[in-house]
């Protein structure tokens, strides 16, 4: 009995120090790669990036997020981004929008989109050749406001995009 305990306690440490290294690295990747996008230009701002979910999930809160592409001057504002994926399946992860989220156009129009439960699931290859194998977008009731007047609104959005088999090839479909 006594080694059976024993083995429980070292396989739970084993992978208590598995998810604390996981999310090191999850925190790590996601700050490199923010530092990357401001390397090549883009205005990047963010509060705090953060990793809980222990034991089996890598929830990465990503707050206070401001992202301005260099050469539009398009910018997109969220007081949150979230990046949950299971700490046994990191190949997979989806991606929860904060309900209100601005972005201004590079006219200086401001549109407010507000959403009920817009998530996209993604699934990508982990590794040397790092890629998107599929992404799915869907939210609920969802609405965007200009500061000019205008509003559009929808019941539900459906968004999806998978490689197709060619090199740089994808099939996109909408609702």
């Amino acid at each position: 009995m006594n080694r059976l305990i024993a083995a429980l306690v070292i396989l739970a440490a084993l992978y208590g120090g598995y998810w604390f290294v996981g999310a090191a690295t999850v925190e790590k990747q996601g700050t490199a790669a923010l530092e990357g996008l401001s390397s090549d230009g883009w205005d990047v701002t963010y509060g705090a990036l953060d990793t809980v979910g222990f034991p089996n999930r890598f929830d990465t809160t990503l707050s206070d997020f401001s992202l301005t592409e260099p050469s539009t001057g398009v910018t997109w504002a969220a007081p949150f981004v979230q990046v949950l994926a299971l700490s046994y399946r990191p190949d997979r992860a989806i991606i929860a929008f904060a309900p209100s989220q601005t972005v201004v156009l590079p006219w200086g129009e401001a549109v407010t989109v507000s959403t009920d439960g817009l998530l996209a699931s993604l699934e990508y290859r982990i590794g040397g050749d790092f890629g998107l194998e599929h992404l799915t977008a869907e939210s609920g009731p969802i609405s965007l406001l200009s500061d000019r007047g205008w509003r559009v609104t929808a019941e539900r959005a459906l968004a999806a995009q998978r490689e197709a088999g060619a090199a740089d090839s994808f099939d996109l479909w909408f609702d």
